[in-house]
């Protein structure tokens, strides 16, 4: 940079003045004019990073509330589509409904006999001794008939394979009419991609219930088959649940090689 550009930005800031007499020009500056203009900088200075501060911090605030509005409103589209999901799903599938009911009367009976078996041992400290013999006799009759009424699969394997392939077939057809219906009638696409997209959450729930249940049978024949040949064991659960070994060994936690 030359002399003459550094002097020319000296002037510009009012560090140092200038005038022309004659063929000469000359410079001049006061100390305090210098410490004036310095002053004069660093409150301009600090006056644009007030200002800088204050834009991103109102930058700030319309972002946190624009990320705590996606919150709620995906909170909001969660909810509404489980809910959604739900209803479709006890609509075209009941036999896959849960007996809430039932499992709310069953956790009432348990907490009324946990409060009665509370209130007997404190009207009768007593005969707390002479009620434990008996507590454990009925205890253990009570694991026996639980152990003797276990409950079983309420789901088929077949049934479920079955309504997998109506469900592909009914896909199928969906995709056909997909293709033949014209762009002019926008919303019919759209009711059809719906039932598309409902039938493929549906695929997805059936294949999930049909390893379940794959994997439940597998356990039970583990428990009432019994041979020598770990290896025999494998092939004969391959063949009968068409599923790899690799899989098999790895739900039963059997190795791939055993050490001497």
């Amino acid at each position: 940079m030359q002399i003459k550009d550094i002097l020319q930005n000296l002037i510009d800031d009012n560090l140092i003045n200038s005038e022309k007499c004659g063929t000469l020009k000359v410079y001049w500056s006061f100390k305090g004019n210098k410490e004036i203009n310095s002053n004069n900088l660093k409150i301009e200075k600090i006056e644009k990073i007030k200002s800088k501060i204050k834009s991103l911090s109102q930058s700030n605030e319309l972002l946190i509330g624009k990320i705590q509005d996606l919150e709620t409103n995906r909170n909001c589209e969660i909810e509404i589509t489980s809910c959604e999901i739900t209803k479709e799903i006890k609509l075209h599938f009941p036999e896959f409904e849960i007996d809430d009911k039932k499992n709310n009367n069953e956790k009432e009976e348990d907490d009324s006999s946990n409060d009665s078996e509370e209130s007997d041992r404190s009207k009768d400290p007593t005969e707390s001794d002479d009620s434990d013999d008996s507590d454990d006799s009925d205890k253990s009759s009570e694991e026996l008939s639980k152990q003797g009424n276990e409950p079983t699969l309420k789901i088929d394997r077949e049934f479920l394979i079955a309504r997998l392939q109506k469900v592909e077939d009914e896909y199928t057809l969906l995709e056909k009419k997909l293709k033949k219906i014209k762009m002019s009638n926008p919303k019919y696409i759209n009711e059809v991609k719906d039932k598309i997209a409902f039938v493929n959450d549906m695929t997805e729930i059936i294949t999930g219930n049909i390893t379940f249940v794959c994997f439940q049978l597998l356990k039970f024949y583990l428990l009432t088959l019994q041979k020598d040949n770990i290896d025999e064991l494998i092939l004969y659960f391959t063949k009968k649940s068409n599923l790899p070994a690799n899989i098999i060994r790895k739900e039963f936690q059997i190795p791939e090689s055993f050490d001497d």
